[in-house]
């Protein structure tokens, strides 16, 4: 993905969160691929993430800087079952939350989504932020 912040729909003199924007990128895309896009009864829900590992990297002739970004991402692969559990709690004075816990902890299903960014127009103190 190219992040421009020379892109005319950005307000000139207007701070640029070029950060932000990959972390947005990478959680609206996660819900893309884990929820929208799938059918009913293929949905994951408990979608978890967080920030694995940066680098920088500069690739051909022609400088291209990108960040290159990995973030661990979790869901529950079960989630109607674990849901209906979850919300009979109450109702049921039997409930075993550690029990509950546990299961969800085998449902769970994991990944590193790794994600590309060119930042070739970022200012140069902005990359250094980081």
């Amino acid at each position: 993905m190219i992040i421009d912040a020379d892109d005319p729909v950005v307000p000139k003199g207007a701070p640029f969160g070029a950060v932000g924007l990959e972390h947005v990128f990478a959680e609206k895309r996660t819900y893309e691929e884990m929820i929208i896009a799938r059918q009913s009864g293929q949905k994951y829900a408990g979608i978890e993430w967080g920030l694995l590992h940066q680098q920088l990297a500069s690739y051909g002739r022609i400088v291209t800087t990108y960040w290159n970004l990995l973030f661990p991402r979790s869901w529950e692969s079960d989630w109607n079952m674990l849901a209906g559990e979850w919300e009979g709690r109450l109702a049921n004075l039997a409930f075993d939350l550690q029990a509950y816990k546990r299961k969800q902890e085998q449902k769970m299903m994991r990944f590193t989504g790794e994600f590309w960014f060119s930042i070739n127009s970022f200012d140069e103190n902005i990359v250094g932020v980081r």
